[in-house]
């Protein structure tokens, strides 16, 4: 394909998983096109606030476009920004639509009738695959929003990992959400040049939605900073002198150390990965001493892994 194109943008794993595929089959995808509710300031449905679609942008290295609109306008807004897109010699726009036929023609009508070409990386493929090829190829995303007629809140801030691709196998909805079911924000994987930090804020019930309020975790630098030069030091000395000196078992004083420091810092955890800090507390709770120490590993390491099993 040749010309320039805009990506409808969403900030959820479907669009990033579009722009994977789409930059993969030769697609120059330039412009990263969203319309978000403007009494808000958020992402319909995802609930994502519109700083961090910036954010994402700024992490990929594409310009997004964010036009602010009530849903009666949205039409309208639609139709403008598509003939901007063509006076500005763009070629087309791409979606991340899979199977809902409604939707796709409902856009792909405006798109044609505009003059643009309408392309759609996903469309057709089993929502399973595709879930898994984000998830294979690095993607990771948070569940922002969750529909409580088809999931209960426990999915709310769940993190779109392996875990989370065997779970929804068996939750009996579409497995990448295409109904509504769930909405996720992308913060991490191949189409992004560097993560994108965010934290758990508040939760909150819309109707009979829950939603998560992510928050940009840009002040966090630091926080993170230390804990990669922290790597340069090995605490397990010392910690074995302690437990010669005072008689005690190493494990014991491991869990001292731990309980001091997650105390102090659970706040800067929880902003960080609050992932990280359920399943430590959890190994604690179970006297798993190794996988509390491969936690422990990990958070030393600078969070260049996600793996700590």
């Amino acid at each position: 394909m040749s010309g320039r194109y805009a990506l409808m943008w969403s900030g959820g794993k479907d669009s990033a998983l579009a722009l994977r595929r789409a930059r993969a089959a030769g697609v120059d995808v330039s412009l990263l096109l969203n319309f978000y509710d403007q009494a808000t300031g958020r992402v319909r449905f995802h609930a994502t606030p519109i700083a961090l679609l910036h954010e994402q942008a700024a992490a990929i290295g594409i310009e997004l476009r964010a036009i602010g609109t009530t849903w009666p306008e949205m039409d309208a807004r639609l139709r403008e920004e598509l003939k901007r897109l063509r006076d500005e010699d763009f070629a087309g726009v791409v979606f991340g639509d899979i199977h809902l036929a409604d939707v796709r023609a409902w856009y792909e009508e405006r798109v044609l009738a505009t003059g643009l070409e309408h392309v759609e990386p996903l469309w057709g493929d089993a929502s399973t695959d595709l879930l898994a090829e984000y998830v294979a190829t690095g993607g990771r995303a948070v569940v922002t929003c969750v529909d409580l007629a088809r999931l209960d809140e426990s999915w709310l801030g769940r993190i779109i990992d392996d875990v989370f691709v065997a779970d929804i196998a068996s939750a009996g909805i579409d497995a990448c959400g295409e109904n509504g079911e769930y909405h996720s924000f992308a913060f991490e994987g191949p189409v992004f040049a560097r993560p994108v930090y965010w934290f758990a804020g508040e939760r909150r019930i819309d109707g009979s939605f829950a939603q998560l309020d992510v928050k940009h975790s840009g002040d966090n630098q630091n926080f993170r900073a230390d804990v990669k030069l922290s790597g340069l030091v090995d605490p397990r000395p010392t910690l074995a002198n302690l437990a010669s000196s005072t008689g005690l078992p190493y494990d014991a004083v491991v869990h001292h150390a731990l309980v001091r420091y997650a105390s102090s810092g659970a706040e800067a955890l929880l902003s960080i990965e609050p992932r990280a800090l359920r399943e430590l507390i959890a190994a604690r709770k179970a006297e798993d001493w190794k996988k509390v120490g491969a936690i422990i590993d990990w958070l030393a390491a600078g969070f260049e892994s996600t793996n700590w099993h």
